[in-house]
């Protein structure tokens, strides 16, 4: 099938209306002359202007008919999910369900759901929106993104670029200061080394067990610690998020009670 030159001029034109519902369309341009005037047939050829919201292929001849398809032009897109400590390492505690939106021009377009995954369980957070209209009726680029509503007990950031999403475990920092008291003596003393532990209440509650610790040592410059980046709560056995409630424990300390 011939294709036009910059300069032609369409003997005919067919215009099909924007917003018709017709799947296909049949036309037929009628009465055109067989032969020019030295009585050489006229080498017929047919083309479609197309909007960017598809893609035109055509075939054919005077002959046999001229044929166009138009298909929708579409885009695919993905993206991962991820867990994160607030040190940024992998999270495996319990996950609670979630949904994230795929959204189109700000508005929600689709969704993909997970399940809750228990605490050490292996669980695929990938997800595809596939086939997706990638211009609107009038021609012009759709903006696609990602959402998730908040999830209790993280922080949720997505990269638009990627279309993924991390989620951290939300953090709190537990300043400690040591205090030491002299009880009126006034002479020269050496400070021992001295261990505290920071216990969260729950399942790191005992000094053999704690949620973290520090030790001071002897004579140390500085009697203030900070236990940065805790946990600020856990899930129970419901999946309900709770707020940890720290202490702090100090272990035994030569000649001071």
């Amino acid at each position: 099938m011939a294709s036009p030159t910059a300069g032609d001029t369409p003997l005919q034109t067919i215009v099909v209306p924007q917003g018709s519902a017709a799947s296909a369309y049949n036309k037929t341009f009628s009465n055109l002359p067989k032969y020019d005037a030295a009585g050489t047939a006229i080498p017929y050829s047919v083309t479609e202007v197309t909007t960017r919201a598809y893609t035109t292929s055509g075939s054919g001849s005077v002959a046999a008919g001229f044929a166009f398809t138009n298909t929708l032009d579409t885009v695919d897109l993905s993206g991962q999910k991820t867990w994160k400590t607030p040190t940024g390492g992998a999270y495996t505690g319990y996950r609670p369900a979630i949904r994230i939106w795929l959204t189109r021009n700000g508005a929600d377009f689709a969704y993909r759901d997970f399940a809750a995954t228990a605490s050490g369980a292996t669980a695929t957070y990938s997800y595809a929106f596939n086939d997706l209209a990638k211009y609107d009726p009038a021609g012009i680029l759709y903006t696609y993104a990602v959402k998730e509503p908040t999830v209790g007990g993280f922080t949720s950031a997505v990269t638009a670029a990627t279309y993924d999403i991390v989620n951290t475990l939300n953090s709190v920092n537990v300043k400690i200061t040591k205090n030491w008291n002299n009880n009126g003596y006034t002479g020269t003393l050496t400070r021992p080394p001295v261990t505290v532990y920071l216990l969260n209440g729950v399942d790191k509650n005992t000094i053999a067990n704690p949620a973290d610790s520090h030790t001071f040592p002897s004579d140390a410059s500085s009697y203030e610690y900070t236990f940065a980046n805790q946990p600020a709560g856990y899930f129970d056995g419901t999946g309900t998020y709770r707020l940890y409630t720290y202490t702090v424990a100090e272990g035994a300390v030569n000649g001071y009670t």
